[in-house]
């Protein structure tokens, strides 16, 4: 499972898409693809809902940033 480091500000996470979806989420969505991507914000745990194009780019993204790790 990867988690976002401890060190990292959750408002960073905007510039890849990611935006707040009730009190525990973030989450990157895009409808016309039902692709999902998920961060509890509680645990900082990174979820992935849909595995495609999107999530994978976004993985690889987040892990060349520096921002993940493997829990």
């Amino acid at each position: 499972m990867l988690k976002i480091k401890e060190n990292v500000n959750l408002k960073e996470l905007e510039k890849f898409g990611f935006k707040e979806n009730g009190y525990t989420h973030l989450l990157i969505l895009r409808k016309e693809e039902h692709n999902f991507a998920c961060i509890d914000i509680r645990n900082k745990n990174y979820e992935i809902l849909d595995l495609c194009n999107l999530t994978y780019n976004l993985t690889y993204d987040l892990i060349q940033a520096g921002l993940v790790e493997k829990e």
